[in-house]
């Protein structure tokens, strides 16, 4: 409406960041609600209460624009987002305008796992389940000292992160292989002779791959992406353990692309705080 002035027309903006300007007259920045201090000190803050809370997703705006720019989200902020879940707001979201948040934050985040740690935080957990169940879903010490699968996943996803290529739908496959890929791991944990152990947990990991998949999108073709990677994302560890013949490689590369199988390996062997970690580009 050009006959709003700009902090009128601001007020409409999600957060403070999102509402400066630039006057080319008088060659000034404008800026009404102090973004310039935000930025400096790294602190994402809503601008009205009663503006923000008009459209949930800015929930889902948060936790991405915290992981890719780094920001600490303000408390009042921080208690405004966790009210929009709590009152189940969430639920109205089309699920492909919340996918189209997730993508942001897998694709351009340099710690996916900051966004991640919010969404647990602000209590969005309770809407992705097969998630949620990797909380507190522990693991053998002895391979596992970072933590639970949750922390594991979330250590995976900074590694993957690291190794995205300019192939941004290749990039998004692997990062949604690798938040998934120890879903089956809830279902298989047990412990024997005094370890835990999660044996078959790639092909357990399947069907809870899928159901939290279409929880975001109906893009079969994307998930059948997926599905093979979490599968078989163990197979290139075994095989270079086992010292495998050439034909039990070509066998698998029958059923998943070699490469990038290699790719969530080794993210998914990065993740975690063994002693020897460089052992994993080596393998």
């Amino acid at each position: 409406n050009s006959c709003l002035t700009f902090p009128q027309a601001s007020l409409r903006r999600d957060f403070t960041v999102n509402a400066m300007g630039y006057d080319f007259a008088t060659k000034m920045i404008l800026d009404p609600f102090n973004a310039l201090e935000d930025l400096e000190n790294k602190i994402l803050r809503h601008i009205k209460d009663e503006t923000f809370i008009e459209d949930p997703l800015r929930v889902y705006r948060a936790v991405q624009f915290c992981a890719r720019f780094d920001f600490v989200l303000d408390k009042k902020t921080f208690e405004l987002c966790q009210n929009i879940v709590d009152r189940g707001e969430l639920e109205e979201l089309a699920k492909e305008r919340v996918f189209e948040e997730i993508k942001k934050l897998l694709l351009k985040a340099q710690k996916p796992s900051v966004g991640f740690a919010l969404i647990k935080e602000l209590g969005i957990l309770k809407y992705f389940p097969q998630l949620e169940e990797l909380v507190n879903c522990k693991q053998d010490e002895e391979y596992h000292p970072e933590g639970d699968v949750w922390v594991h996943t979330l250590m995976c996803l900074d590694e993957m992160a690291k190794l995205r290529s300019d192939d941004e739908h290749k990039n998004l496959y692997l990062m949604l292989a690798i938040l998934c890929h120890d879903l089956g791991k809830p279902h298989t944990s047990e412990i024997i002779k005094g370890r835990i152990t999660s044996y078959n947990h790639e092909k357990m990991g399947i069907e809870p791959t899928v159901e939290f998949l279409r929880l975001l999108t109906n893009e079969k073709k994307l998930i059948d992406k997926i599905t093979p990677l979490v599968q078989h994302h163990l197979a290139p560890f075994q095989l270079y353990l086992h010292n495998s013949s050439l034909k039990a490689v070509k066998r698998l590369a029958m059923k998943v692309n070699i490469e990038e199988l290699c790719l969530v390996a080794l993210a998914d062997c990065r993740g975690r705080n063994i002693p020897d970690k460089d052992k994993c580009d080596k393998a």
